[in-house]
């Protein structure tokens, strides 16, 4: 469970101010409509993060 929160406090941190205050407030149960386009986008990067943290055996 605490990696679970490092590799998310590590993700929003390289985030966009934008982003992060998307997810942020998505997370506390504020609704915030965003488009499909940008779903996939922020799914991609999360999947692709997480990826090179177990390349890189962090995880």
């Amino acid at each position: 469970m605490n990696t679970d929160y490092i590799i998310a406090q590590e993700y929003l941190n390289k985030l966009p101010n934008e982003q992060r205050i998307e997810l942020i407030n998505r997370t506390l149960g504020q609704e915030v409509k965003i488009s499909k386009k940008e779903e996939r986008e922020i799914r991609k990067s999360c999947s692709d993060y997480i990826r090179q943290k177990i390349r890189a055996n962090k995880i």
